[in-house]
């Protein structure tokens, strides 16, 4: 299948986490404008604009760059009851290069979805 057309603020993406445990960090799946999987070259990088993770269990949310849940990979980060999350938009959050974006939240459902564009 052919890549999307890629323009000069990168080909848009919607990034999707539906998971019972994200404990260990779960990457998300990437899809493409038409509903495709999206996957990254080793020189693209995601750019995210805007995010939304709910988790069923209280404790600590974090979406990282792609690395392990340490300060340095962190996008965005949290502590929240149960059953509540967090959002942001209007942003621009960085993976690392050839990396997609990670989720991390306590053991229990987690639901999260990011909208952005794959760029070089």
């Amino acid at each position: 299948m052919a890549r999307s057309k890629t323009f000069g603020e990168g080909r848009i993406v919607r990034g999707v986490v539906n998971s019972a445990d994200a404990s260990l960090g779960i990457a998300f799946t990437m899809y493409d404008h038409l509903g495709a999987v999206e996957t990254l070259a080793a020189t693209e990088y995601v750019r995210i604009e805007s995010f939304q993770v709910v988790a069923a269990a209280a404790g600590r949310q974090s979406i990282t760059n792609g690395g392990a849940d340490t300060a340095a990979n962190q996008l965005r980060a949290g502590t929240f009851l149960a059953s509540s999350g967090m959002a942001g938009n209007q942003l621009a959050l960085y993976s690392a290069r050839g990396s997609v974006p990670k989720i991390f939240a306590p053991v229990g459902q987690v639901d999260a979805n990011f909208e952005g564009r794959i760029v070089y």
